[in-house]
């Protein structure tokens, strides 16, 4: 696990596309795996300190702006698990970049029905905010569900 501590190494974590000035941070941890991330938790919650999710910082509202505590970011949890053809499903870590997984499943000759018109963000981020655009026709929902 990637740990930041210095202002200089925490900024880039304060801010996204809204331009929001306020946020505040007292570390940031990059996990790189799922135990890491119940680690980050549990050590936020017995220390009783928010822990706010980050992921690409691509978002225009500040929804991954910390007003203080803690960031969890997902930018190394950035693996394609499975990718099902038959059942057109795939299982993502949060911090897969759309592009990569537009251009891996582009393959299959399939596509993400949101796409995105950001596909520099984090799939995680698309899902948490459910940031459906561009080709969406209809009714298109995004479930996500966290298992331990």
């Amino acid at each position: 696990m990637i740990i930041k501590t210095s202002k200089e190494e925490i900024l880039p974590y304060l801010e996204d596309t809204s331009n929001f000035k306020e946020g505040s941070a007292e570390k940031v941890f990059i996990p790189q795996d799922e135990k890491e991330v119940f680690e980050v938790v549990e050590f936020a919650v017995k220390n009783k300190l928010p822990f706010t999710i980050s992921a690409a910082g691509t978002g225009t509202v500040a929804g991954r702006i910390p007003k203080e505590g803690v960031v969890i970011s997902t930018e190394k949890l950035d693996k394609i698990i499975d990718i099902d053809i038959k059942n057109k499903t795939a299982v993502l870590q949060s911090g897969v970049v759309i592009y990569n997984f537009l251009n891996e499943i582009k393959k299959f000759n399939l596509f993400y029905p949101p796409f995105p018109t950001e596909k520099g963000a984090f799939i995680g981020g698309n899902v948490a905010t459910n940031a459906l655009e561009s080709i969406v026709l209809g009714l298109v929902q995004q479930e996500s569900m966290l298992k331990k």
